[in-house]
């Protein structure tokens, strides 16, 4: 069953640390929301062909600080539940 009371949009934009993108080898914490990934290829797609679901995300954790992603993340979700 999908959690349907995170609005993923409004989690990604909350994000501080977590930049929207995929990663290129850099150290910086990353996310990419499966819609996203879903929709841009214009060919073969393997989140498509897998069955990712459009409700899931991925997270590239760089160095920073873990309390500080931990806080981040957190955040960002007490911002995207929707009440």
């Amino acid at each position: 069953m999908v959690d349907e009371s995170i609005d993923i949009p409004v989690f990604c934009d909350a994000l501080e640390l977590f930049k929207l993108g995929v990663s290129w080898g850099g150290h910086e914490s990353l996310v990419v929301p499966a819609l996203v990934t879903r929709v841009q290829a214009a060919g073969p797609n393997s989140a498509v062909d897998f069955g990712v679901s459009e409700r899931m995300i991925r997270l590239h954790v760089g160095l920073e600080g873990t309390g500080t992603l931990w806080a981040d993340l957190a955040q960002a979700l007490e911002t995207a539940t929707r009440r």
